[in-house]
Order: C-alpha cells, then structure tokens, then sequence
C-alpha cells in the first residue's frame, strides 16, 4: 500500500530544515466567543462547499512573500461569494518545513503565517460569513525537533520511570524493527513510519491523550475552529484497523466535549472497502481517494467529463460506495474531491471538461471539497516520484494577470532547483470579469448545491432505469432525505439528449448557453448541463 505522500519523504535532512521554525510558543489570547447556531444551521453549513487552503501559497496580506492568515480574512468576502461554507487549512503549527506535516509545537502558529492573535482575526472574520475554519490536526507524528521527542529520548535511555517522564510517549526499541529509525548512532531505535524525522507518538500512553485533551480545548476553545482534518488515520496503531477505530471514537468525544457541533474528516488513503471500515467510527467524513486524481484514484469526476466513464458505470461506482458507507454508519458521509495537496492537479483537454468535473463532484452526495485554484484551473504537478516534493503541487493562486498584490512566492524556499514552473496567467478576477469563466461556473453550481442542505447526509439512489436514455450518456439520481429529495441530471455529452424525467425544473446549470427544456416529462438536457427536478 502507498504510504500517502508527504513532501517531506525521500528528501535529504538538509532540505527539511525551512521555514516554519523559530518562535517562542504562541500565547493564548482572549478566547474567542464563537457563535452557537442550532445544529440545523450548522448542519447546512458544514455539509455545504468546503475549500482546501494552503496558507503559505494562498494571499500574502504584509508583503513578504508568504500566504497569511491576514491574507485569507483579506478574501473571506471571495470565499464567500463563491458559495464556500468551510474551509481547510492545511498545517498551521510551527514546524521546521514548508508543508508543516511534522509539528514542533501544537500551542503555536507558523510564525510566517502571522501570530495567533491574526488567527483569531482570521477566525472572527470567517465568523461574519458564517463560514467554518477546519485545521489539520497531525498526531500520528511529530517532528523530531519537538521537545517531546527530545526528552523522551533522554527519560527513555536513561531508564526515568518518574510520572512526568515521557519515555513512553514514543515507541522505542533497543533493535531495529520494520517502520523503526536509529537515533542518530546510538542503537536506539523508534517508530516512524513516514519518515526518519516524522516520530509516532504512542497513542496507548494516558499522558498523550491528556495531551491531546489539552490541544483539543486550546483550539476548539479558546480559537473558535469547527473542525479537524485527521491526518493518517490509518497510522495511529498500524495494521490495527480495530484500534484505530477505537482512537478515533476517543478523538470524537474528546472534540465535542468542548463544542457538540465539532465535525472531523479523516485521510485513509486506502481502498474503498477499507476505507468504509473506518466509517463505523463516530468520525463525520472520510476523503475518497478512489475517485480523485491522487495516486492510485480512478479520476472518476475527470474521467467521465473527459467522456471515459459511461452513465452506468459512473452511477455504480457512486451507489456501491455510498451504500457501503451508510451500512457503516448511517450518520457518516463522504468526502468527494477532485484533487488535493498530495496530487497532480487534473489536467483537461478543453476548459469546458473541467466545468462538467466541476458539476459533478460538487452535485455528490456528503460533502465537496475544492482545493485551491481549481476554480481558475492552476496547474502543479509533481514530475515524477523520485523529484521527492509536492511543493509543486501546491503552488501560489493566481489572482490576477497583471495586479500581482497579495500574490505568493514559492512555497518551498530551500528548494531553488524547483524555483522554474509555468502557471496560468488569468487569475481569480480575471476569470470572475468572464460571465462564461470556470470561476463563474463554479460560483453558479456551488450556490445550486448550496440550496439542498440533504445533500451532506442523504441518500443516492440510481433513476437509470427509468431514463429511457440509450446512449448511457446522461447521469440521473435521487439525493433524499427524511421524505424530501431533489433529483439530478447531468449530460456527460456534447449533444443534448431526451430522456424521460420525474418531476419540475428547479435549477439548471448550463455551459454553453443553450437552456433544456421540459416538455411533459420528456427532458431535452443540453450538453454538459445540470438540471434539478422536484
């Protein structure tokens, strides 16, 4: 199995050494009174759009090269207007690398991110426009410059057993053992499945939940986020299925004992029959990667707006899994996505196949998620697995081609050979000055999704058979929920197409500026085109 790739893994020691360290611990500033709206309210909020952020590449608010959480609260009120109901922000902690996957300190910011204090500036403005802040919360590991790591090397080697000790806090071995690193030349040895310099904590240890306790409050608390991204779930106990499951339940309760609305989305990059076994957790979501474009995933929204995927199989594919998930917990829902930071951003032929993968991922049932840039199409790929990085990956959004204010540089400075990449040159408002742009067609589906709130927990079912369509050209399902639905149809051609319908026309969205229309309940539905009927 694909350990999911970090940029951290395979590089050399020297180029971890970037950009995140540095810093005293954050202090805590006055707690933020987060608004308390009923859980239907809630419910609508989270299940909605939600949109991936990398800080560092996203908009540079002081000038200094680097995104910041001034810069995100700068465009809350673009996150906004595109229909966005949470947002992700990928590791914000101190950590000495680029990417932030190996925590330092869980109580501090990035210092080139801002102080916490711009965090919850940050928050409090997302607040205004009721938009949820999810961190990634990394514990699986740590890096190896954590004051934990260090003293628990020190307790553990000189046998301290006193009850502040956390010698325990980190497995350790006095042989080398498959997914163990050797402490320096020392014959020590401890867990780290990752990387050398990514250490598992030992999630068994009492003082390491208490811990966990500790970080929880401060961020749920005292900062006002409304969720976690779990990074890893799979690696908290490894090969332990049963375990991990019963961590995550731990994780759950601890959360919502602080806020009772708290949602969590887990990364299991696994197979989709594995990854359902995670869902009888109590976690809200999990990411399904067989569908995107990560390595190993199906592309099932890019392959069949590239024509590659029929009707039918795209409808099995999503009935299958969907069913699966709520045989695992009916309370669950999926994460759909089409690419992330661990990816190759999907590649099109033509702008329009992009818009149709747009239509499709975000009319899925659970919750889905845009990472940064899809809406202006920005390119990044890793070239080949040997280069080690995902920097470009996770390159800087353009905002515009000619007023370059607020834009990033490079994310990873220790990386010049990097330095040289070609990008898009229309940005954000660019696109948003073109009525017919990828950015508008985004804006135009994420505020249909947005009106359907038994999207995030409803469930598909199949209206193939009763189409009449031959060509297997035309998607068609019932999102219900508690006796409402909608139904959904969507042309996956260039031609349009007449199929027999259920229901009213409530919303369309279409691509080339040719309307369907309903004629009794014969639907002429026009390529590339949405149409919601109830």
């Amino acid at each position: 199995m694909k350990i999911p790739s970090k940029s951290l893994i395979f590089l050399p020691l020297l180029a971890l050494l970037a950009s995140c360290g540095g810093g005293s611990q954050g202090q805590v500033s006055s707690s933020i009174e987060a608004s308390v709206s009923s859980i239907e309210e809630r419910n609508n909020a989270n299940g909605s759009v939600s949109y991936e952020i990398f800080v560092r590449s996203f908009y540079d608010h002081d000038g200094d090269g680097t995104g910041d959480f001034l810069g995100i609260k700068d465009k809350m009120s673009y996150l906004a207007d595109m229909g966005i109901k949470t947002i992700w922000l990928l590791p914000i902690h101190k950590s000495p690398t680029y990417h932030g996957y190996d925590v330092d300190d869980y109580y501090s910011v990035c210092p080139e991110y801002g102080t916490i204090e711009d965090f919850d500036s940050m928050i409090e403005e997302a607040n205004k426009y009721d938009i949820d802040v999810m961190i990634d919360m990394v514990l699986n590991h740590t890096s190896t410059s954590n004051p934990w790591f260090t003293q628990s090397y020190q307790d553990y080697v000189n046998n301290n057993t006193a009850a502040n000790s956390k010698a325990a806090w980190y497995n350790w071995s006095d042989k080398s053992k498959n997914g163990y690193s050797e402490y320096g030349k020392t014959g020590k040895y401890y867990e780290a499945r990752f990387n050398f310099s990514m250490p598992d904590l030992n999630m068994d240890n009492l003082q390491v939940r208490e811990e966990i306790d500790k970080i929880f409050e401060f961020w749920i608390k005292d900062h006002g986020v409304k969720g976690f991204r779990l990074d890893a779930v799979k690696y908290y106990y490894y090969g332990n299925t049963a375990n991990n499951v019963e961590f995550l339940n731990y994780l759950v309760d601890t959360a919502k004992a602080y806020d009772p609305n708290f949602y969590m989305v887990g990364e299991d990059w696994e197979s989709d029959v594995l990854v359902t076994k995670y869902h009888a957790s109590e976690v809200d979501s999990f990411f399904r990667f067989s569908t995107s474009s990560a390595p190993g995933g199906l592309g099932l929204f890019v392959n069949a707006a590239k024509g590659y995927r029929k009707a039918s199989a795209y409808m099995n594919s999503l009935v299958k899994y969907e069913e699966g998930v709520k045989a695992a917990n009916p309370n669950a829902y999926t994460s759909y996505f089409i690419s992330n930071h661990d990816a190759n951003r999907a590649a099109y032929s033509s702008e329009d196949q992009a818009k149709l993968a747009a239509t499709l991922q975000i009319m899925t049932p659970g919750t889905p998620w845009i990472y940064y840039g899809e809406e202006i199409l920005l390119w990044g790929s890793r070239l080949n697995e040997a280069e080690g990085s995902d920097v470009k990956r996770r390159l800087p959004l353009i905002w515009s081609k000619s007023d370059k204010t607020g834009e990033c540089g490079f994310p990873e400075k220790s990386r010049p050979d990097l330095n040289n990449y070609t990008q898009v040159e229309l940005g954000v408002y660019d696109q948003l000055a073109n009525p017919n742009s990828l950015t508008n067609h985004y804006k135009k589906i994420n505020r249909v999704r947005n009106e359907y709130p038994m999207f995030k927990h409803g469930v598909i079912t199949s209206l193939l058979d009763g189409l009449n369509d031959t060509s297997d050209k035309v998607v068609a399902y019932q999102i219900s929920l508690d006796g409402d639905y909608v139904n959904v149809y969507i042309n996956l051609d260039t031609t349009a197409h007449d199929v027999v319908v259920q229901g009213e026309i409530k919303n369309e969205v279409d691509i080339f500026g040719t309307k369907s229309t309903l004629t009794g309940t014969t639907l002429s539905i026009q390529p590339y085109s949405l149409v919601i009927t109830k």
